[in-house]
């Protein structure tokens, strides 16, 4: 039976293969192996093109909807650091002074000045033209 995916349905199996390290052929016989999939929290018989010609619809809805969502990996402690120290400096920046902004973005414009030299003298291209 022909299945038909969307280009973002067949990037995602794509990766659902490589994470895997297997063809897209055995990411979706694996999905399809058993004759049950849980979606959105109910199982759902897939049937065969024989016992059902809107079967080919169905799975196509199924894979499309949920079966090739790609897996977002629970971020590690340090991960989770770098978010927490993000989230601190937005916090201080947002309770900054007009004086205090206007120091912070002299310093910046320092910093990127004293970049640009380094390369400069290195023989580099500017960072910040």
């Amino acid at each position: 039976m022909p299945l038909t995916l969307t280009p973002d349905q067949e990037r995602k199996l794509k990766a659902k293969a490589a994470r895997a390290h297997k063809s897209m052929d055995a990411v979706l016989d694996d999905l399809l192996s058993d004759n049950t999939e849980i979606l959105n929290g109910a199982t759902y018989p897939i049937f065969s093109p024989h016992d059902n010609p809107g079967a080919a619809h169905i799975m196509q809805e199924a894979l499309a909807d949920n079966l090739l969502q790609a897996a977002k990996p629970a971020p590690d402690a340090e991960s989770l650091a770098l978010i927490a120290m993000l989230r601190q400096w937005r916090e201080e920046d947002a309770a900054m002074s007009e004086e205090e902004l206007e120091e912070s973005e002299k310093d910046w414009q320092e910093l990127k000045a004293n970049f640009n030299e380094n390369r400069r003298r290195n023989g580099e291209e500017p960072l910040f033209p």
